[in-house]
């Protein structure tokens, strides 16, 4: 049985097509020539629905997939990474190589390929650090050499006046939800059909540092790179502006097509992704996303709560996340993520995106 409820109904061959495509729909059920496996069959429907602006469907198979996100991992994964053995991750320090080797250990166990250069390892010297980086690489021969990035930052602040910040919420929690994703995407078969780079980047803390030195060097030419959703402060519900439960905000949300994306993703898990008018833009600059916007690369941060208590604090600790929620949110993620790497129109600039940005449209 499903850990989670689904706001949509079983998927087959009778009943993909959106309202008002049904024509276009059965012309394709038509076709003897054609093979519609139930992956082809969502595909369609997709391209579909995004046109219509309607929901996607989502196959059994995705769903056993995205299933496979759970709270006890969640839980066993940011235990060890915003424990107090790890003092706080700086960059640098041993803590921070400590959680790089750990983050390393999930990607193998995940059956992501090394990406790093140095294994999953991608070295820096100024500072002295690492990236960690895995590919899952893509399925179709049209599309796989291109690639969207979920990405998170593992530092966070160290040891100050004696004391540890932990960083569960800031940034452990979307680590441990790019390692879940990962575990869960991997296991699909056929795999996605884009390249997908998971990346845990340091630094982020002292002005996104690592995330500028992937963006130098790149696992997947910023080229061929399509998006990149980052993932910050997923664990707290208790904003400081109001409990946010089932939710989280896109930055830029209106810069970029992704958060049409990743709203119908929301629709098929019943989580919403919204437009938070007095932070989705201010903070737009403020994470790993940020460096690949500047590339050109469509770009953007999720977050459930942009600030809540404790935020830099030593209070951010593991006893004050909600995992039931962060699951279900990473779930809605992972959906969206799957829908960026499988859609034949990737996601592009909109033209009243902020003017620093240089906008650029990919071929698929």
């Amino acid at each position: 049985m499903s850990q989670w409820s689904w706001a949509q109904p079983r998927m087959n061959a009778s009943n993909f097509a959106c309202d008002g495509h049904a024509a276009a729909a059965a012309s394709l059920r038509c076709r003897p020539t054609t093979r519609l496996t139930p992956r082809v069959l969502v595909a369609l429907a997709a391209v579909l629905c995004l046109a219509a602006g309607q929901q996607i469907p989502v196959s059994d198979t995705e769903r056993a997939a995205l299933d496979r996100i759970s709270v006890q991992s969640l839980e066993a994964n940011l235990a060890f990474i915003a424990s107090d053995e790890l003092k706080g991750r700086a960059t640098p320090s041993p803590g921070l190589d400590t959680a790089a080797a750990y983050i390393a250990e999930q990607f193998r166990k995940a059956g992501l390929e090394p990406a790093g250069g140095d294994g999953y390892f991608q070295q820096a010297h100024r500072p002295k650090a690492k990236n960690i980086v895995g590919i899952l690489h893509g399925s179709d021969p049209r599309l796989r050499n291109t690639c969207v990035v979920l990405s998170a930052h593992y530092d966070h602040l160290g040891v100050r006046n004696g004391r540890i910040y932990n960083g569960a919420n800031d940034d452990g929690s979307g680590t441990v939800s790019v390692i879940e994703i990962a575990r869960a995407l991997a296991s699909l078969n056929p795999r996605p059909k884009r390249t997908i780079v998971f990346a845990a980047f340091f630094g982020e803390e002292l002005g996104m540092v690592g995330s500028r030195y992937y963006v130098q060097h790149p696992a997947c030419p910023i080229t061929a790179t399509v998006a990149d959703l980052n993932l910050e402060q997923l664990g707290r519900t208790d904003s400081s502006e109001g409990t946010r439960v089932a939710s989280a905000a896109l930055t830029g949300f209106d810069r970029t097509t992704i958060a049409q994306m990743m709203q119908q993703a929301g629709a098929a898990t019943g989580i919403s992704f919204y437009n938070d008018p007095g932070n989705s833009a201010a903070f737009f600059e403020r994470s790993d996303n940020a460096p690949f916007a500047r590339a050109g690369v469509p770009a953007t941060t999720l977050a459930v709560a942009f600030d809540f208590p404790d935020y830099h604090q030593p209070g951010d600790t593991v006893s004050k996340i909600d995992f039931a929620n962060m699951a279900r949110v990473d779930r809605a993620v992972a959906l969206g993520l799957l829908f960026v790497a499988d859609s034949d129109q990737p996601p592009r600039w909109i033209r009243q995106a902020h003017p620093s940005f240089r906008r650029r449209s990919h071929s698929p």
